[in-house]
C-alpha cells in the first residue's frame, strides 16, 4: 500500500509540479581554463534566465542589457514549460598558449540548441538539437558538443539558447581534448557492453520461443527490445546510429518505444505469471492495461511529444505497480516463479522512477540516472531470463520423469545393438588396417611398394628443394638374378630378395627414411637429410651385409649373393624427380658395368 500511495505521489509530481532554481543578480563570472585542468564543470560561473517569448537576442545577453542569475553549482533543470533558457558562460585563457576545449551538453532530448561564440576573430553561430538534422551538429556524437579554440590570454563568451517542447535538462562540461576522448571510449565501453548483452539476451529468448513455442521468450525478447530502444533513443545513439537523417522519427522514436515497452512488459507479465480464464479479475485488469498501452502506441504518433511522454511514463508507472500487485497475489496462491517477478520487478520500479524524475527535470545528474536505468534494465532482464530458464528446467524434469522407465528399456536395446556394433567395428578396423598394410606394403618382402614409394619420394623432393637440405637416393639391384631363379627356382630367389630386405630393413632404421622394394630385384632408399658421402656409407654397410648373408640352395649348398648400387645426391639443377632418379640409375648402371658388388656415386 505504501508503495502505491508513493508511486501515485510521483506521477502527480511529473504532471504538476516544477523544480526551483535560487537567484542572484549580479555580474556573471568568468571561468578559468587553466592548462593543467582536463575537465571542469562551469555550473559555479553560469548565468541563466528565462525567456517567455522569446524576447531576447543573444546581442543582448552577451552585452549585459538582459539581467541574469547565476547557477551557483545547482543543476540547470526544469520541468515542462513553454520558455526558452538563455546561459552565458565567459571563458578566459590565462596561459600563452592557444587551447582546445570542448563544451558538453549530456541531455540528448532538446528540440532546439542555439550557441552564439563571442569574442573570437568574427562571432559564430552553431545550431543543433534533436529537431535539427544530425549532421548539423559540429562533433559525431549522441551529446552536443562545441569545440572551442582560444588563442593565448584570450576570452570567449558563449550563449546559448535552449527550447524544448518537454523538460529542459542542461548539464554542462566543459573538456580538454584528451579528457573528452577518455570519457568518450569509456562511455562507449559501457554503452557496448549493455546494449551487446542485452541483444544476446533478446536473441536467446529468441530461440527458446523458437525451441518450445512459449509465447512468454517472444514477449521476454520484445521487450527487451522495445526498452533497449527507448533507453538508445532517449540517449541519444538511435538518433546518431539509426535514423540520423530523419529528426521526427528522432522525437517520435521516444514515446513510441516507450509505449511499446509498456505493452510488451504487460504481455509477458499475463504470460510469465499464467494469467488464464481461470483468473477472470486479474484477466481483466491485463486487458485494460493493454488497450492502455496499445492507445499510448497509436497517440505516440499525433499527440504533442510533452503531452504524450508525461502520459506514456504515468501509464508505465500504474501498469507496473498494477502488475506488482498481481504477481504478489499470485506467489499468495503459491505460484512460486512470482517470486522472481516481483524481485526483478522491485529492481525495475526504482530504476523506472529515479529516472523518470531525472528525465522530466526533478532530479539532477542525468547521466548517473541513465546508467541507474541501464543497470536496473539490465538486472531485471537477467532475473527474468534466468527465471525463463529454471521454468525450462523444470519443464524438462517433468518430461524426463515421465520418460524413466522408458528411458531405462531403451538403454538396454542400445547396449545390446552398442556391443554388435562395437564387435563389428572391431573386426571392421582389422580388416582395414590389413588392407591399409596390403596397399602401401610389398607382400613377398614387407618394404614400402612403388605407389607408397612414388608418394613419398615426390613430397621428400619438395621437402629439401623448400628448406634447401640434402637429399640422397641408393638404387640397389641384385647381381644375376636371372641366373639364381634359372639354377635354383624362384621360392629360392624369393628367399633370397626377403634376405636382402631384412638387411636393408636392419642398416636403414631412421623414421624418416623410406625402404621400398622398386620392382622384382630391385630396392630403393630416400635419405632425407643425407649428402653424398653419407649416402654412400650407408651403400657400401648394405653391400657389406649382404655379401655375408647365410642362404643354402635347395641342394644344400651355401650360396653368396651381391647387390650393385648407385648412389646420387640432390642438385639444384635437378628440376623434378626424374632427372634426379635418372642420375642413380645411370650411376647403377656404370657399378653394373665395372663389375658388379660395388657402389658408383654420382656428383
Amino acid at each position: 500500500m505504501h508503495t502505491l500511495v508513493w508511486a501515485l505521489a510521483l506521477v502527480a509530481a511529473i504532471v504538476h509540479s516544477s523544480p526551483v532554481l535560487a537567484s542572484t543578480a549580479t555580474q556573471c563570472p568568468e571561468v578559468s581554463l587553466f592548462t593543467t585542468l582536463k575537465q571542469i564543470d562551469p555550473l559555479r560561473d553560469v548565468c541563466f534566465t528565462a525567456d517567455n517569448g522569446n524576447n531576447y537576442s543573444a546581442e543582448q545577453i552577451a552585452s549585459g542589457e538582459v539581467k541574469l542569475e547565476v547557477s551557483k553549482k545547482q543543476e540547470l533543470v526544469f520541468s515542462n514549460s513553454d520558455n526558452s533558457y538563455w546561459i552565458l558562460i565567459r571563458l578566459r585563457n590565462p596561459s600563452p598558449v592557444i587551447q582546445h576545449w570542448y563544451l558538453q551538453i549530456s541531455y540528448p532530448p532538446l528540440d532546439h540548441i542555439s550557441i552564439s561564440i563571442f569574442g573570437g576573430p568574427k562571432t559564430t553561430v552553431h545550431r543543433m538539437g534533436d529537431r535539427e538534422l544530425f549532421a548539423s551538429r559540429p562533433v559525431d556524437y549522441r551529446y552536443y558538443l562545441q569545440p572551442l579554440d582560444i588563442e593565448g590570454h584570450g576570452a570567449r563568451e558563449l550563449v546559448l539558447q535552449v527550447r524544448s517542447s518537454g523538460s529542459v535538462n542542461i548539464p554542462l562540461a566543459l573538456f580538454q581534448s584528451d579528457a573528452l576522448v577518455h570519457q568518450v571510449e569509456g562511455q562507449s565501453l559501457e554503452q557496448g557492453i549493455f546494449y551487446g548483452a542485452l541483444l544476446i539476451l533478446v536473441l536467446f529468448n529468441a530461440m527458446l520461443f523458437i525451441t518450445t513455442w512459449r509465447r512468454q521468450y517472444f514477449y521476454n525478447a520484445f521487450y527487451m527490445l522495445s526498452a533497449g530502444l527507448f533507453l538508445a533513443s532517449m540517449s541519444g545513439l538511435s538518433y546518431q546510429y539509426l535514423w540520423p537523417l530523419s529528426p521526427w522519427l528522432a522525437n517520435t522514436s521516444v514515446p513510441l518505444t516507450e509505449a511499446l515497452s509498456i505493452l510488451a512488459f504487460v504481455l509477458f507479465g499475463a504470460s510469465f505469471l499464467e494469467i488464464d480464464h481461470e483468473l477472470p479479475g486479474m484477466q481483466r485488469m491485463i486487458r485494460v492495461m493493454i488497450v492502455l498501452a496499445m492507445l499510448s502506441v497509436a497517440a505516440s504518433f499525433i499527440v504533442p511529444y510533452h503531452a504524450i511522454i508525461r502520459w506514456n511514463t504515468a501509464i508505465a508507472l500504474l501498469c507496473m505497480l498494477t502488475l506488482y500487485g498481481i504477481g504478489i497475489q499470485r506467489l499468495r496462491q503459491g505460484y512460486g516463479p512470482a517470486l522472481w517477478y516481483l524481485i526483478s520487478w522491485s529492481l525495475m520500479l526504482l530504476g523506472t522512477s529515479i529516472y523518470a524524475l531525472a528525465a522530466f527535470g526533478y532530479a539532477a545528474d542525468y547521466l548517473a540516472n541513465e546508467i541507474l536505468m541501464q543497470i536496473a534494465l539490465g538486472g531485471q532482464v537477467l532475473l527474468l531470463t534466468y527465471a525463463a530458464v529454471i521454468r525450462v528446467r523444470q519443464l524438462i524434469e517433468r518430461v524426463l520423469a515421465m520418460q524413466t522407465h522408458a528411458k531405462a528399456e531403451l538403454e538396454q536395446v542400445v547396449e545390446a545393438r552398442t556391443a554388435e556394433l562395437q564387435s563389428a567395428l572391431q573386426t571392421l578396423a582389422q580388416v582395414n588396417d590389413k588392407l591399409k598394410r596390403q596397399n602401401i606394403r610389398d607382400e613377398l618382402t614387407n618394404l614400402y611398394n612403388r605407389r607408397y614409394l612414388d608418394e613419398a619420394i615426390e613430397q621428400a623432393f619438395s621437402v629439401a628443394r623448400r628448406h634447401k637440405m640434402p637429399l640422397s637416393l641408393i638404387l640397389l639391384d641384385a647381381d644375376h638374378f636371372k641366373t639364381i631363379n634359372d639354377s635354383y627356382g624362384h621360392t629360392f630367389g624369393d628367399e633370397c630378395l626377403r634376405g636382402i630386405a631384412q638387411v636393408m630393413a636392419e642398416v636403414v632404421k631412421r623414421p624418416r627414411d623410406t625402404v621400398a622394394r622398386y620392382g622384382g630385384e630391385e630396392f630403393v632408399i630416400v635419405l632425407p637429410g643425407t649428402d653424398l658421402n653419407g649416402a654412400r656409407h650407408v651403400a657400401d654397410t648394405l653391400l657389406e651385409r649382404i655379401r655375408t648373408l647365410p642362404l643354402t640352395t635347395p641342394g644344400g649348398k651355401t650360396l653368396q649373393i651381391t647387390v650393385s648400387a648407385g648412389v646420387a645426391q640432390l642438385r639444384s639443377d635437378d628440376i623434378n624427380v626424374l632427372s634426379w632418379f635418372q642420375r642413380a640409375d645411370n650411376a647403377l648402371y656404370e657399378a653394373k658395368q665395372a663389375g658388379r658388388d660395388r657402389a658408383t656415386l654420382t656428383e
